[in-house]
């Protein structure tokens, strides 16, 4: 067992499940170990993905909102025209928050 937590850094009852569920054979356990930790690795990367992607939209959505064209591919941040601010026309209210 301490072979097998040395190797995969899993506390005592992680190890023991995994040798008893694969009969107390440490490389039968570590193979299935080692396919575990690989699926939980990719199901991180696809979750971020897809983090990234509806922070992407949200942030198409409130740039659309507000009347900002979206950022183009390649385009730079300092390239995007912004409405002017605070209003630069007489007798426009401006707001503070």
């Amino acid at each position: 067992m301490q072979e097998f937590r040395n190797i995969t850094m899993q506390g005592v009852v992680e190890a023991k499940l995994y040798l008893e569920d694969h009969g107390w054979d440490a490389q039968k356990a570590l193979a299935a170990w080692r396919d575990d930790n690989e699926w939980e690795s990719k199901a991180l990367v696809a979750a971020g993905a897809a983090a990234a992607s509806s922070a992407a939209k949200e942030a198409e959505a409130e740039a659309d909102a507000a009347g900002v064209a979206p950022k183009e591919f390649g385009q730079k941040a300092a390239d995007i025209e912004l409405p002017p601010f605070p209003p630069t026309q007489p007798g426009q209210a401006t707001q503070v928050i």
